[in-house]
């Protein structure tokens, strides 16, 4: 509830005045040189001041801190920061209500490699959900993620920390990226989703929407492994006896998938076997062609689940 104003607190808002513009005066280059968002005016303010930092006062006992000006500046950047900051919300912060908030943990690829773990939950983004930067820290190491990897000898020291500490200025009430909403965020070359880490253990695996470039990719992967041109089949060995396979290599993707064998395992390993013998090389039968089809099918869903 905001304090109500009348004429007989016209002098002591004549003074509280005084004293907003003595302060600004004197801090201004300061306030300025460290990026601090300052009042457009002393109503913009009085207005901040009465509603949030001394609620239901009388006007005559209020006096301007020279904090004051560095708590506006934190009240707006939790109102820029979060998106659907209220008066409600920013009266729960200022009471110590326990409320939660989301934190983003950004991985760094340490070595040139990223630590996956879809079962864990851990990615090249993982957001936490915590009632505080020191609790989100907490519960990120419970869940995989460590902390000052180089100096305890896990990370490269060329390449830093794979991650890093979160900061409670960091936290918003929705999960974000940069101060994004998720659904704003597309996919990138390593970017391709996030993990977010709820504080009642459910774990949810966000997917970001394609980028341009990442849909006419995928679109331009579907139709290659739709084309029986780019399709080759392969026959090692004899039918039926041990050491046959059979297998479809894509020659535009590299896909490759197995069609019938017999003690055959496809992939590297087959080249490094000498028994398994090449008896046949040719394009793709049309009863083959169904099976590639089925495949390209599955890969699309994969991509696009």
């Amino acid at each position: 509830m905001e304090t109500k104003l009348s004429s007989e607190d016209q002098n002591k808002i004549n003074a509280l005045r005084h004293r907003y513009d003595e302060l600004i005066s004197q801090y201004s280059n300061y306030l300025n040189a460290n990026g601090y968002i300052q009042p457009k005016d002393f109503e913009e303010f009085f207005t901040w001041f009465t509603k949030f930092r001394h609620p239901n006062k009388p006007i005559e006992v209020l006096k301007i801190q020279e904090n004051d000006l560095k708590r506006f500046h934190e009240y707006e950047v939790r109102r820029i920061k979060n998106k659907g900051w209220n008066d409600e919300r920013e009266h729960e912060f200022l009471n110590g209500i326990k409320k939660s908030f989301f934190y983003h943990y950004s991985q760094k690829n340490s070595f040139g490699t990223f630590d996956k773990n879809v079962e864990d939950g851990i990615g090249t983004d993982v957001i936490v959900e915590a009632y505080s930067a020191q609790d989100a820290n907490e519960r990120a190491k419970k869940i995989g993620i460590y902390f000052d990897g180089v100096e305890k000898g896990i990370d490269c020291s060329c390449c830093g920390d794979r991650w890093y500490k979160c900061h409670d200025d960091e936290g918003t009430i929705n999960p974000t990226i940069n101060n994004k909403a998720l659904d704003e965020i597309e996919s990138g070359d390593y970017r391709k989703e996030a993990y977010i880490h709820y504080l009642d253990g459910k774990i949810e695996r966000y997917k970001f929407k394609l980028s341009e470039k990442d849909r006419l990719k995928a679109e331009q992967l579907q139709s290659d492994l739709e084309k029986s041109d780019y399709w080759r089949v392969y026959v090692y060995g004899v039918e039926g006896q041990d050491g046959w396979g059979k297998i479809a290599m894509n020659k535009k993707t590299g896909a490759l998938i197995t069609l019938g064998g017999k003690n055959f395992r496809c992939g590297m390993l087959m080249f490094n076997v000498d028994y398994f013998r090449l008896t046949e090389e040719r394009n793709p039968t049309d009863e083959e062609m169904i099976r590639l089809k089925t495949f390209a099918e599955e890969m699309k869903k994969r991509n696009n689940p």
